[in-house]
């Protein structure tokens, strides 16, 4: 990987505003290298990574009860918010962990035919 200086890092920004070494705190990526790829190796924010470790801890404590008594219940409520923004019935829908794993989903429940597209 190659290092660049990140201009203004230490300074607002003038892309992104005066607001930048604000927002830019608030990941632990390395401020002498420009990240552009957040879609296959995105950094999230460190209140979520503080997050991310509550709900570690909740899972190690009793992994079993999570993932067959509490999860199911937990998942409701974001199938409902989710399928309210979308449009759809929270009945039909469904969560998956990432676009790569709902695309498959989809195509291996889809008979397509030669000339079929998929946008």
């Amino acid at each position: 990987m190659q290092h660049h200086p990140v201009p203004g890092s230490n300074t607002g920004n003038a892309l992104w505003g005066p607001d930048w070494p604000a927002a830019r705190a608030l990941w632990r990526l390395d401020p002498e290298v420009v990240h552009l790829n957040h879609g296959s190796f995105g950094a999230v924010p460190i209140p979520v990574l503080e997050e991310q470790e509550r709900w570690r801890q909740r899972v190690e404590a009793n992994p079993t009860g999570f993932f067959e008594r509490d999860l199911p219940r937990l998942l409701e409520p974001v199938r409902e918010r989710v399928a309210g923004f979308v449009g759809a019935d929270a009945a039909a829908l469904v969560l998956l962990p990432n676009v790569t794993t709902a695309m498959a989903a989809v195509l291996a429940s889809t008979a397509l035919a030669p000339g079929d597209e998929v946008l």
